[in-house]
């Protein structure tokens, strides 16, 4: 059984991991709440440096659940985010996606993207839904090719 299993929030898949995967601890990608974050916070605080710049730090460079608690508080207070929901539930659920609550727990050199949504990022700079399939193999074959090469 593995340790642990990190996913997206998938209400379906919490539900199979705890069913299946007993004695697995499952936590949340930080990548895919962060991910959200600008369509749920509103336009002002996604384009302001100081918000951004302060919310990572809480979820990013807390040490302890004490320390991001605080920083967090002190984000949601100064920013003025006290009635937002989403913002509610993610701190109701902070031991699933903040590191400061699992940093006893080995993740070994996870990075929090996950290796598909890389290369999707990746190789989406050389693709597009509209080409033909012999476009996209050549599209994609140029693009392995660079990637070895470390040129990506």
């Amino acid at each position: 059984m593995p340790i642990c299993l990190i996913t997206d929030r998938d209400p379906a898949m919490k539900v199979a991991i705890e069913e299946i995967f007993q004695s697995t601890t499952h936590r949340f990608y930080i990548w895919h709440i962060m991910r959200e974050l600008s369509e749920k916070v509103g336009c002002s605080l996604n384009t302001s440096n100081d918000f951004l710049a302060r919310f990572k730090s809480c979820v990013y460079n807390s040490e302890t659940p004490i320390q991001f608690e605080q920083e967090w508080q002190d984000v949601i207070k100064d920013f003025g985010l006290q009635t937002n929901t989403w913002l509610s539930h993610l701190y109701d659920i902070r031991d699933m996606w903040i590191p400061a609550y699992f940093r006893d727990l080995f993740l070994g050199a996870f990075s929090g993207l996950p290796r598909s949504e890389s290369d999707n990022q990746s190789f989406s700079n050389f693709t597009n839904p509209h080409l033909r399939l012999v476009e996209f193999w050549m599209r994609f074959e140029s693009a392995v090719e660079l990637q070895r090469h470390g040129q990506f």
